[in-house]
């Protein structure tokens, strides 16, 4: 089964969570996470729709990708889902089921193989913080930069999504909220990507070059 899943990593290219205009990208390193976003406020009413979304957890190819977040969990935390579909990836004779909730501007989305999450993504959702990142600091993420440490520093993404596979796991995080922007921009966002907690690829719109 391990064989058939490696397949999955290829659902992150449909969980692409937003558009961005490509700047430089460069490349750094660690290993678990866990997000924790308790001490952050929301710009709406919906933080208990995030904090729960911290709570889905992915089952890992070393439990035969068992033991993530089942349905009935998924309901606790969300309600019942607005939409429910089968998904079957391009590769790999298994079945997933998708699940859809949307709560105001939030939409949560989680892929299910066998009662247990495989992967979840949240889009819609923006925490109202102070500005604490720089194209300076933009500048200075090296591929292999811990995930966990991007959170510890400069707080939890905006929006996520997080897919398993056999052989890794891989998030796609990205943060607006907190961005300095460069002078004349309204708004912007970057987005980072990282595999098995360790930064692979990163792209930015809005904070302008370091100097």
């Amino acid at each position: 089964m391990k064989k058939v899943l490696v397949a999955l990593v290829a659902l992150l290219a449909a969980l692409v969570l937003v558009s961005c205009k490509k700047n430089n990208q460069d490349k750094t390193s660690s290993s678990s996470f866990s997000l924790n976003s308790s001490t952050l406020q929301s710009s709406d009413n919906h933080d208990g729709v995030r904090k729960n979304f911290d709570k889905v957890k992915v089952g890992k190819a070393e439990n035969d990708f068992t033991g993530g977040t089942n349905l009935a969990q998924l309901k606790q935390y969300f309600g019942e889902p607005k939409s429910h579909k089968q998904e079957k990836p391009a590769s790999g004779n298994i079945t997933l089921d998708v699940y859809t909730w949307n709560v105001g501007n939030i939409t949560v989305e989680v892929k299910l193989f066998k009662d247990s999450t495989l992967v979840r993504s949240i889009k819609g959702y923006t925490y109202q913080r102070d500005a604490n990142f720089s194209a300076k600091d933009y500048k200075n993420l090296k591929n292999g930069y811990a995930y966990s440490s991007m959170v510890a520093k400069y707080g939890a993404p905006d929006s996520l999504s997080e897919a398993a596979s056999s052989d890794k796991t891989e998030i796609q995080a990205v943060w607006s909220s907190n961005l300095k922007l460069a002078k004349g921009q309204k708004e912007g966002q970057m987005i980072l990507n990282f595999t098995n907690g360790k930064l692979t690829d990163k792209e930015q719109s809005g904070l302008g070059q370091a100097k």
